[in-house]
């Protein structure tokens, strides 16, 4: 079950990341599916200053609620996909700096963010290592997932993991 979600998480953490290297297209609300809408209005039903993209075969809407960012993603059938909700630093599991601090000696910790999907929930947190900025997942526990590879970056080999 715990590989299950480690594959899926991958898997999905990849396709978003190769999505997101596309032409962001930005839509008006009347260009967003209204099966899409509809599940957004539900789930967020007082939201303003809405930012909606279409980013490869997903639907991406951004927005700020009390000074938080957020972010809600579906797929091209209108099916809800994940959230994500900016945290403060501190509030990453120690496991998870722990991890980063004996992987990626020096790096710093830049920005962190829950992400809810159906089947598990995760902590995903920027460093800056060196000259390379990084993205990870982890569990919400702390337990390290993978590091999601942005498709711009370098391929330069390294042994951090």
């Amino acid at each position: 079950m715990k590989n299950t979600l480690i594959k899926n998480a991958s898997l999905l953490a990849g396709l978003l990341v190769v999505a997101s290297c596309g032409n962001d297209d930005s839509l008006s609300v009347d260009q967003i599916p209204s099966e899409i809408a509809s599940d957004f209005d539900s789930r967020h039903a007082n939201v303003s200053g809405i930012t909606w993209e279409k980013e490869g075969d997903f639907y991406e809407a951004e927005w700020t609620e009390n000074g938080i960012e957020k972010e809600i993603v579906y797929d091209l059938d209108g099916n809800w996909v994940q959230s994500e909700c900016e945290i403060s630093l501190d509030q990453v599991p120690q496991a998870a700096v722990d991890y980063i601090e004996s992987n990626y000696p020096g790096a710093v910790l830049e920005e962190a963010e829950t992400v809810t999907r159906a089947e598990a929930d995760f902590v995903e947190v920027e460093i800056q290592d060196g000259s390379k900025e990084r993205e990870l997942l982890f569990t919400d526990s702390g337990e390290f997932v993978e590091e999601i590879i942005e498709a711009d970056d370098d391929n330069d080999d390294d042994d951090n993991g």
